[in-house]
């Protein structure tokens, strides 16, 4: 502990004049922070765990830089062979290791010391003869409470105010007595050292009253019955520079959670102050204490092995309604008892007061989205709190926290939350908040882009943008799209580009690349843009999919749709559904992209497109088209392309029969029903077989078709018809009819798409039903 002072020590022979050149010897020499004197030093350690000699050495000559060190047995015998140390500012040091070096205890040991120079080794050595001894473990030492000052490294107490520390041995009968004394910088001894004896349970108490305020320093050591000093511990302490700081009690009440009500007894929990905490931070439970009524009747003791222990009480002895308890706590043998006296519940006690608010700390709480419950006011103080919002004064589903995060069908709704107080054995009680009406808020938008391959990226700004429906791209200009960017956007809201726990909404998009197939979002990096499809890679952004995810995700739907050359617009996909073409090698020239509250859909397409076509599933089917008056089998097509005319206005035809052929994935055919006039609907004919007129000239204005087997099983098969003077109808599904009933508009062309079970159906152009009048 002490410093290493540079002054003769005395020891050894006595100095000569040093020859020329050769380095003077150590004038001082210590073992484990004890300066060496002319008789033996017996210097203690602590057990096994201690296992490390200190050996100390100081120079008066500045000017050496390095010293022999070895160490000798009693008899001579070299135990740590010679080696150099460098010495600096005239002091060195090496350390000693017991199991290395065969340290012995109560054997006798020379450590000697000689300065080293170019021109030799000092003619005089400087020798210490020390012996190791096991003293007592160094002692923990905590403050003593229900003093008028209880000294932590807080301030809780002041100059002139009486306080104690107390020295806990960490083995018990290792110490006998106990050496202390005070400092004012962390690790330099004391200027004057006290023992005190210890009491039978091996504790002492040590009084303190400051002097001076600021920081302090109390160091402690353990001395056994042979009188050897052990290791010092040393406990920092601040004292206030006014009047005593109030220490915290000593201990505290408190009614426990009863987890076995039927059992007669009340579990009070008794903890002690968070004073009793050690150097490194962890606490020490200590002493015993007793439970009393307010007439100092003993309901129950206890024995600290943890900082708070439960005494079960009788209940009959405690009664019901508020109790004033008290508890006498004796920290240690000897120590004075210390008295608190606690108000707690026995029993059915009623919270009185208690207020709760709607607040928010990101805006006006009728249009923020983050709102809180603030309580107040309840006495005494609860244990816990549940909460329930409101919506017009009925619960909100699943609102169960302080915290509530506003959706949008809030809006125009007044909002609450009901607080209900919680208490061991106390009777609860609830709060309603005031309501707030929930005004406008922005709704969801969406921010969107594409890029074509015909220009290279040179910042964020290179690719067009648009939001909320409009076009981002150039329909009908032969230009390819490689890359879509789109994010959702609120000023209520909070959004984002990716998963996040902290964001309310974001996309989550794929796209099916040319040559590549589907991959999901990346991000242009010098940008920060996230995309789907590539960029610079020239190659066709042909499909894709967005998907909404976060907390108001099931609130709103996305819809999307893709401008592809030959088909037109093609009709609105939503949440995850696929938009574009596959297998087809087709460009997208346009995106449009919406969000929309949940439960609003945008206006039909005027094409009545699908929302996608896979060149895959719609090979599995060929329509033939018979016109009539030309009296011809047209080429056939595939699904989802036109078979016959769908602009027959100047040289009109009618479609006067189709063949349907199905060579599907699965076992089954197709069945197809014409309405013809004279004969009305004639029976279904099977695959590849005419359904209609085509030798008589009786006009046909009408189609039923369906499938069978297994093929019925995995698709469901739509269709629609293109009269003249209308466009298209909408399209007609599973049998049901599409045309009209009528004989004098002119069908003239048809389409049959087939669409996997559990993908969305194809929108019908303008509404338009599938068979008219």
């Amino acid at each position: 502990m002490s410093a290493l002072a540079v002054v003769t020590a005395g020891l050894g022979p006595a100095t000569a004049a040093t020859p020329a050149g050769l380095p003077p010897a150590p004038t001082v020499l210590a073992v484990n922070g004890e300066v060496c004197r002319s008789e033996p030093l017996v210097t203690t350690f602590e057990g096994e765990a201690d296992d490390t000699v200190l050996l100390e050495f100081a120079f008066a000559d500045a000017q050496v830089t390095t010293a022999r060190v070895e160490v000798l047995e009693q008899d001579g015998d070299v135990r740590m062979d010679a080696t150099q140390v460098e010495v600096r500012d005239r002091r060195g040091r090496v350390s000693l290791v017991r199991g290395t070096h065969g340290i012995v205890e109560g054997e006798r040991y020379t450590y000697r010391v000689r300065g080293v120079s170019a021109e030799g080794l000092s003619e005089e050595a400087l020798d210490c003869a020390f012996e190791l001894h096991g003293g007592p473990h160094w002692p923990e030492v905590l403050p003593v409470l229900g003093k008028p000052g209880v000294y932590t490294s807080a301030n809780s107490g002041g100059v002139g105010v009486p306080g104690a520390f107390v020295a806990v041995p960490k083995v018990r009968g290792d110490a006998v007595a106990f050496e202390y004394g005070f400092t004012d910088a962390d690790g330099t001894q004391p200027t004057e050292l006290t023992q005190i004896e210890a009491s039978e349970d091996g504790t002492a108490e040590i009084p303190v009253v400051p002097s001076a305020p600021g920081t302090h320093f109390l160091v402690v050591a353990g001395i056994d019955a042979d009188g050897l000093r052990g290791a010092w511990e040393t406990r920092r302490f601040q004292v206030a520079a006014g009047s005593a700081v109030r220490p915290a009690p000593a201990v505290t009440l408190s009614v426990g959670n009863d987890t076995t009500p039927d059992d007669g007894r009340v579990p009070v929990n008794v903890r002690l102050s968070a004073d009793l905490r050690l150097r490194d931070g962890q606490s020490l439970p200590m002493g015993d204490a007793v439970v009393r009524s307010s007439t100092g009747a003993e309901l129950g003791r206890t024995t600290f092995d943890s900082m708070s222990e439960p005494v079960l009480v009788d209940e009959a002895a405690l009664g019901t309604g508020f109790r004033d308890l008290q508890v006498e706590y004796r920290q240690f043998a000897g120590a004075a008892p210390v008295v608190t006296t606690a108000r707690v519940c026995a029993g059915s006690c009623p919270f009185s007061g208690g207020k709760v608010s709607v607040g928010s700390d990101s805006g006006k709480v009728s249009v923020t989205t983050d709102l809180t419950a603030r309580v107040s006011g309840f006495s005494p103080a609860p244990a816990s709190y549940t909460y329930q919002w409101l919506r017009d004064g009925k619960a909100i589903k699943g609102a169960t926290t302080k915290d509530y995060f506003g959706v949008p069908t809030d809006q125009g709704h007044r909002l609450s939350v009901r607080v209900t107080a919680h208490g061991p054995r106390m009777t609860p009680r609830s709060v309603t908040s005031s309501s707030v009406l929930v005004g406008d808020r922005d709704e969801m938008h969406v921010d969107y882009g594409v890029k074509f391959t015909r220009f290279d990226w040179e910042h964020r700004f290179t690719y067009r943008t648009t939001r909320d429906g409009d076009t981002a791209g150039w329909p009908g200009s032969g230009y390819t799209v490689e890359m879509l960017s789109a994010t959702p956007g609120s000023r209520a809201y909070a959004t984002s580009f990716g998963p996040s726990e902290y964001s309310a909404m974001w996309f989550e998009i794929s796209g099916y690349v040319q040559g590549q197939g589907w991959s999901g979002q990346k991000i242009q990096k010098t940008d920060n843009v996230p995309y789907v499809g590539s960029i610079g890679g020239k190659r066709r952004l042909e499909a894709i999919r967005i998907d909404t995810a976060g907390p108001v995700s099931p609130y709103y739907d996305v819809f999307y749709r893709v401008y592809v050359p030959g088909r037109g617009w093609l009709g609105w996909a939503t949440n995850g559904g696929t938009s574009g073409t596959i297998g087809y090698g087709s460009r997208i020239e346009g995106v449009q992209i919406k969000v929309l509250r949940h439960g609003t859909t945008p206006t039909a397409s005027g094409t009545g497109n699908a929302p996608y076509y896979s060149r895959t599933t719609q090979k599995q089917v060929h329509v033939e088209a018979f016109m009539h008056p030309s009296k011809v089998w047209r080429v056939p097509m595939g699904g989802g392309s036109t078979a016959g005319r769908a602009d027959s206005v100047s040289a009109p035809q009618r479609l006067n029969a189709v063949r349907v052929d199905l060579d599907g994935r699965y076992s089954g055919s197709v069945q197809v029903s014409a309405k013809v006039k004279g004969d009305g609907w004639r029976p279904y004919v099977g695959n590849d077989r005419t359904a209609g007129s085509t030798g008589y000239g009786l006009p046909t204005s009408a189609y039923r078709m369906r499938l069978t087997g297994s093929m019925a099983d995995h698709y469901r098969l739509y269709y629609r018809t293109y009269v003249q003077g209308v466009g298209w109808l909408g399209w007609a599904h599973d049998g049901a009819a599409s045309g009209t009933s009528s004989y004098i508009p002119r069908p003239t062309a048809v389409q049959v798409l087939l669409v996997p079970k559990g993908e969305a159906a194809p929108r019908s152009g303008y509404g338009r039903a599938a068979y008219r009048s």
